[in-house]
């Protein structure tokens, strides 16, 4: 007789979608040091406000962690019909890639892609984590991790670890104001 064989079933994506989400919509409440990748999946920017407010544009994404207890909201400045996807984000788990895509715009370009600040700063995340960003654009980037700038050329990528400690955990990705830049990023593990 064959051995016996278990299948993993895939999990799927939370959702949200609204008309107005201008009063905050809870899309995750209190899960100890998870952490969650956000996508937008409409075709208006809303704020993923976790004690820390961070604005994920179309197409693109954030990862966010949750303390005991917090919640994680959506939200917008004004009247707008936002829509988009959740996945948790662990080891072993399959998540799609995050996303960020950004044109020529006021704001100097400058997007947070990965904040691993629970509530605005103190424990919490994971031990560490590691990530890996592509360059899938036509135009190079920066990639800052804390405080420390990295530069990433057309068709190149970068591994990177987030600190442990410290009270920036975040990632931001920026270009020339002038220049339209795009790029994915996966989760690569964590580390005790």
């Amino acid at each position: 007789m064959p051995p016996r064989t278990t299948q993993t079933a895939q999990i799927r994506s939370g959702r949200f979608k609204t008309d107005n989400a201008t009063s905050p919509l809870v899309i995750i409440s209190g899960r100890s040091s998870a952490f969650y990748r956000i996508f937008n999946t409409g075709t208006n920017a809303f704020k993923v406000l976790n004690g820390v407010a961070t604005t994920v544009e179309e197409g693109g994404s954030v990862d966010v962690v949750v303390r005991q207890g917090e919640t994680v909201r959506i939200s917008t400045d004004s009247v707008a019909a936002i829509e988009g996807v959740y996945e948790l984000v662990k080891d072993n788990l399959n998540v799609r890639s995050g996303h960020f895509q950004v044109v020529t715009d006021t704001d100097s370009n400058d997007r947070r892609i990965i904040d691993l600040r629970p509530g605005g700063g103190g424990g919490g995340g994971p031990a560490s984590a590691y990530y890996r960003v592509y360059n899938s654009g036509s135009a190079a980037f920066t990639v800052t991790v804390g405080t420390q700038a990295f530069p990433v050329a057309v068709d190149n990528s970068l591994d990177f670890e987030i600190p442990t400690t410290g009270g920036d955990r975040t990632v931001k990705v920026k270009a020339d104001p002038s220049t339209p830049f795009e790029g994915i990023y996966e989760y690569l593990g964590s580390g005790t």
